[in-house]
C-alpha cells in the first residue's frame, strides 16, 4: 500500500508540473496530494473519500481535505487517466486486448423517450440475462 501511494504521488506530481501553471500560494495542499488521496480512496477504501483522507493524514502527514478540493481537479484527473493509459499502452506493445460484449446502459426502457444523449433507434438493445430493453451500447 505504501509503494502504491508513493508511486501514484510521484507520477501525479510530475504530471501536474508538466501540465499546469504554478499553483496558488494560498492552497494548503498541492494538486498531487489531492489526486493521490482520490486514487488511494478508490483503490483501498471503496471510493470512500473520508477514509482515504484519514489514511493520508495519519500515514503521510497530509492536511485534512475538503470535498471541494476534489471538484477543482476533476478535469485534470481525467486527463491524467488518459495520459497514463496512453503511456502504458505504448510501453506494453505485446498486449492482447479483449472487448467484452457486456452492455453499457445509458438509460432503461421506461426513460428512453426522455433520453437526450442518444437519439437513434440503433442504440436500443435487449439484455437477455436481465430480460429487459435498454438504451446504450453493446458489441454485436
Amino acid at each position: 500500500m505504501d509503494d502504491f501511494t508513493i508511486a501514484i504521488y510521484c507520477f501525479s506530481d510530475d504530471y501536474c508540473k508538466l501540465s499546469r501553471s504554478p499553483e496558488d500560494v494560498k492552497r494548503k495542499l498541492n494538486d498531487a496530494e489531492v489526486i493521490t488521496t482520490a486514487l488511494v480512496s478508490a483503490r483501498y477504501f471503496s471510493c470512500n473519500l473520508s477514509k482515504g483522507c484519514d489514511y493520508m493524514c495519519v500515514h503521510w502527514g497530509c492536511k485534512k481535505l475538503d470535498k471541494s478540493n476534489f471538484n477543482r481537479l476533476r478535469l485534470m484527473i481525467l486527463s491524467l487517466f488518459r495520459s497514463l493509459g496512453d503511456t502504458l499502452k505504448e510501453l506494453n506493445t505485446n498486449s492482447i486486448y479483449v472487448i467484452d460484449s457486456f452492455p453499457v446502459v445509458v438509460c432503461r426502457n421506461i426513460c428512453i423517450p426522455n433520453c437526450r444523449l442518444l437519439q437513434e433507434e440503433g442504440y436500443r438493445g435487449y439484455n437477455a440475462s436481465k430480460k429487459g430493453y435498454f438504451y446504450g451500447f453493446k458489441d454485436k
